[in-house]
Order: structure tokens, then C-alpha cells, then sequence
């Protein structure tokens, strides 16, 4: 009887033990993912960066008093709809 439960508490602890190193895993494949694409990330900023101080400097060639602060960020690949999803019956 005691080495059945042994065992059976054992095995418990193995499928566990197996179930986070899965888990573990699938985290550090993702962490690496994401810092390999850190150089990428960084230039895209730059980019950006430099984009948005033109279209500022353009802006403000022709309205010298204009100023960015009512601006609000939009996320991209996100489509805006007037109506909430469902509400609407055909």
C-alpha cells in the first residue's frame, strides 16, 4: 500500500513538474523572440521619432503657435467602428 501511494504521489508530482517546464519553456522561447527583435524595435523608434519632429516642423511652418498637446495616440491595425459590435440588427 505505501508504495502505491508513493508512487502515485510521484507520478503526481512528475506530470507537474513536466507541466511547468512546458510552461517555463514556451516563456523563455518568447523572451528570446522578443530580444531578438530589440535592434529592430529600437531603429523602428527612431524612425518615428524623426517622422513625427517633421511633421511637427511642417506643421508649425504654417501655424507658429500650433502645439501637439491635444493629440492623442491611436494604436495602428485598429479599426474604429461608430457603433458597438451587435448592437446593430439587420
Amino acid at each position: 500500500m505505501g508504495r502505491t501511494n508513493r508512487k502515485a504521489a510521484l507520478e503526481s508530482k512528475i506530470t507537474h513538474l513536466l507541466g511547468e517546464y512546458e510552461l517555463r519553456k514556451e516563456e523563455l522561447e518568447k523572451a528570446e523572440g522578443l530580444i531578438a527583435q530589440l535592434p529592430t524595435l529600437r531603429e523602428r523608434l527612431w524612425e518615428i521619432e524623426t517622422l513625427i519632429s517633421a511633421c511637427e516642423v511642417v506643421i508649425k511652418s504654417g501655424h507658429p503657435n500650433w502645439t501637439p498637446k491635444h493629440l492623442k495616440p491611436l494604436k495602428p491595425f485598429v479599426h474604429k467602428i461608430p457603433v458597438r459590435l451587435g448592437s446593430v440588427r439587420l
